[in-house]
């Protein structure tokens, strides 16, 4: 008989974690997992939360309501981005949210936000509006350096990057040069004179009094001392024509007194942020020469002048000061372009260094950080000998306006620019907003646009729509060089990359999930292919994911059925998949910290404890905001029917030939509640549209039920225990078949709670709908085989 304990064929216990969308499924995968979560003890619960990370605080009182300035949770807009940072060697916290037309700075201290980027916020570090719309693009995108964060707009409309260290904020490097300086030397007499009134105002002398001593003894100029600029020959080509008026002067030259030679001087600028990036350098000058002259002598004694009294000094002027940020100047110089055999540029240090040090290289390296160590001064005396100049110019390009980016290899990794969308620029080390010229590759030979960019060890990950290539330090170190990794798998949104903690990078393409290894591209779409097709293609780029450290799992809210929003989560543990509902998540993020909070913007549907209306307005407070993923409060209730736990198995007994009948089901479940409960739904025979039986299920073990939050007080001398499993089993009415399915659906619960308005002190019942919170281990069912031909008709 059916009922004989020795008759029945039991199935399982099962372990289901992970979903699996075949029809032949084994029977350890579910058929859908729904809004439940693997815990670190391994059992399946049900999703809470999400809670609001800033609650909806009074209105009235306390540090609320002492800064008006400060932005609140009633605040919130259209949501765009959001990213957490430690910077500063940990000693800064920072995040950052996209609302709006605005940058909003948490400052927990202040139970609010701060408007960094603002058209009408007070005292924002930039009066800007950002472009507020729903046009599919991907999420604001961040970068954590260990001084800051780089903040990529989406927005063609938009302002270049960003850079934000928690204090100041300005544009990342620069998108220009400046303009060209002005050398003024000895041989520009126009309005240049050697008086008191001239060195006061330009600094500059005719030459032939530049070193003229005061008492014609000493060789020493009043201002600067002596000068030390130009190229002096003991061999020198003597004017004969000349030398026959002096032949005392031929005769001395002749015997190797010092000659200064013909020479050419150009000289550029740069300037210097305060995050030590560097702009493009300015044009050459105008060259400012000195003419060949020999030695002058000592009538009194019939000795020659000492040789450096042939040198001289130049003066710069209209040294222009940079943008806001700009904390010094570099100052570059050729050497005498006539005689040293080069036009390069060198970098000149300070001459308040002067000689310090009879090695060039000593001077360079003692120098301050830049050439004029500020941002005001116009004009700068150079008396800086040519031996001085060791340190050649790097030629930097205007900062490109970038989409994505990425750090990697003490670089900055940037791509997909407006005028190449297809190449990858990458910065000088620890300068993350200076890039030099020809420090660009394109992964794609054919030049194709760049979706993404991820860090790998020794190398960076670039994406574009259809291809994957990997780039490399190039062999002689100087440069990077790229090969492919996969020529038909792409990615279709920079945001839905992200690395799990064994160091496997899974990101979204228009027709799946991917990851990489580190060895090969493999496709893990696998058990969600019907959720693939319901993708919208349209907007896929708008997907963004996060890892939660906390069970190493991957979390991606993709737009759904036709949805222009991310409205449905798709869940990776490195085997398998789950899904979530009940939010609309923008962008996504994990905090840098020991919180290992994942935070997701945008708007979940629920309902506020307290509501911080005033008295007498209608309405609910926006539903937009910053939320805790899996955590939950008192100060906020989703919709339980948005986020219904649902757990299907897969189809029982496929694969099998013979008909059976389930006659019984054993669920262990874990202690949540003493008052919920959970459907059981059955279906037979490969077929949902009907079910054959259901039954319900209950949350606790009936026997020693444990105490509950809401029914226990101090009064009662209770102790709270870890929550206990225990199996509870049910019969099951299913008619002979072939095939059977267990669906299991959390029952929405009611509470009741009394409030107290927060304006004028009146008591409410208020009733709210909570969803079920369930806990699977395993089950098993038993069920008697049934010999015989099957229900749906099979060929013989």
């Amino acid at each position: 008989m059916a009922a004989d304990e020795r008759k029945r064929l039991p199935i399982g216990p099962l372990f289901p974690r992970i979903q699996f969308g075949k029809i032949l499924a084994p029977m350890e995968v579910a058929g859908l997992i729904e809004n439940f979560r693997v815990t670190t003890e391994g059992t399946l619960r049900s999703v809470r939360g999400p809670t609001p990370y800033l609650p909806f605080y009074s209105s009235t009182g306390g540090a609320y309501a002492t800064d008006a300035g400060l932005k609140r949770a009633e605040d919130y807009d259209n949501m765009h981005g959001i990213f957490h940072a430690l910077v500063r060697n940990g000693q800064r916290e920072l995040l950052l949210a996209h609302v709006g037309q605005e940058l909003w700075s948490f400052e927990g201290w202040h139970k609010g936000w701060r408007a960094i980027i603002s058209s009408t916020a007070k005292n924002p570090l930039i009066s800007a509006g950002l472009v507020n719309d729903r046009r599919a693009r991907a999420p604001t995108q961040f970068v954590a350096t260990p001084n800051g964060v780089i903040i990529i707009l989406q927005s063609d409309r938009d302002i270049r990057p960003l850079f934000y260290d928690g204090e100041l904020m300005i544009p990342l490097g620069y998108s220009q040069a400046p303009s060209a300086p002005t050398i003024i030397g000895p041989t520009c007499p126009v309005g240049h004179t050697n008086d008191r009134a001239s060195n006061t105002d330009g600094y500059s002398v005719r030459r032939h009094t530049m070193n003229r001593s005061r008492n014609n003894h000493d060789f020493f100029h009043g201002k600067y001392g002596t000068g030390r600029i130009g190229t002096i020959t003991t061999v020198p080509d003597i004017d004969h024509e000349g030398a026959a008026q002096n032949v005392v002067e031929d005769r001395q030259s002749a015997l190797g007194c010092p000659y200064l030679l013909h020479g050419e001087w150009h000289g550029a600028t740069q300037w210097i942020d305060y995050f030590g990036n560097l702009s493009p350098i300015s044009q050459n000058s105008q060259s400012v020469r000195l003419y060949n002259r020999p030695i002058g002598w000592d009538a009194d004694n019939g000795t020659p002048w000492p040789g450096e009294t042939l040198q001289h000094q130049f003066m710069w002027s209209s040294v222009d000061a940079g943008p806001k940020g700009t904390i010094g100047r570099m100052l570059y110089r050729t050497k005498d372009t006539l005689n040293s055999g080069t036009a390069q540029m060198f970098e000149m240090p300070s001459s308040a260094f002067g000689r310090a040090s009879q090695r060039s290289v000593e001077m360079v390296t003692s120098a301050q950080f830049a050439t004029v160590p500020e941002n005001c001064s116009q004009v700068f005396p150079d008396n800086v000998p040519d031996s001085a100049l060791v340190a050649p110019v790097k030629e930097i390009i205007p900062i490109p306006k970038f989409r994505i980016a990425r750090l990697a290899l003490g670089r900055l990794f940037a791509a997909n620019t407006e005028a190449d969308p297809g190449a990858v620029y990458y910065s000088m080390p620890g300068r993350w907003g200076t890039f030099e010229t020809n420090s660009v590759i394109f992964p794609d030979p054919s030049g194709r646009e760049v979706t993404g960019l991820w860090r790998v060890p020794g190398g960076v990950l670039a994406f574009t729509q259809s291809s994957l290539y990997m780039i490399s330090p190039s062999d002689d170190g100087l440069g990077f060089r790229s090969f492919p990794v996969s020529n038909t798998v792409g990615c279709s949104a920079p945001s839905s990359i992200a690395e799990l903690p064994n160091g496997t990078i899974v990101w979204l393409a228009y027709d799946g999930f991917y990851a990489f290894d580190g060895q090969a591209v493999v496709p893990i779409t696998e058990g969600i292919e019907d959720e693939v097709k319901r993708f919208v293609k349209s907007r896929i780029v708008q997907s963004t994911a996060a890892v939660d450290p906390t069970t190493s799992e991957y979390i991606c809210w993709v737009p759904v059925n036709d949805s222009n929003i991310n409205n449905k989560g798709y869940v990776f543990d490195g085997v398998g998949w789950k899904i979530r509902t009940g939010a609309r998540y923008t962008a996504l993020c994990t905090t840098a910290d020991h919180r290992q909070y994942v935070l997701g913007c945008g708007s979940v549907p629920g309902e506020h404890t307290f509501d911080t209306r005033e008295e007498g307005k209608t309405g609910m407070p926006s539903n937009n905001g910053v939320w805790v993923l899996d955590h939950e409060s008192r100060s906020f209730y989703p919709t339980a029917s948005s986020r219904q736990p649902i757990f299907e198995t897969s189809w029982l007994g496929a694969g099998e030939s013979q008909r059976k009948t389930a006659l019984t089901v054993k669920v262990w479940f874990r202690e949540t509640s003493t008052t919920e409960q959970v459907r059981v739904r059955i279906y037979r025979d490969w077929r949902k549209d009907e079910q054959v039986h259901s039954l319900t299920l209950d949350l606790d073990s009936p026997e020693d039920p444990p105490p509950a939050w809401g029914t226990t007080t101090t009064a009662d001398e209770e102790k709270w225990h870890k929550r206990r499993p225990y199996w509870i089993r049910k019969d099951l009415y299913i008619p002979s078949c072939e095939v059977f399915k267990l669906r299991f659906e959390g029952i929405v619960q009611k509470e009741s709670s009394i409030e107290i308005h927060p304006q004028n002190g009146t008591e409410s019942t208020v009733v709210r709908e909570l969803p079920a919170d369930l806990e699977i281990i395993a089950l098993i069912v038993d069920e008697s085989p049934r010999p015989g031909g099957g229900r749906v008709p099979r060929s013989s």
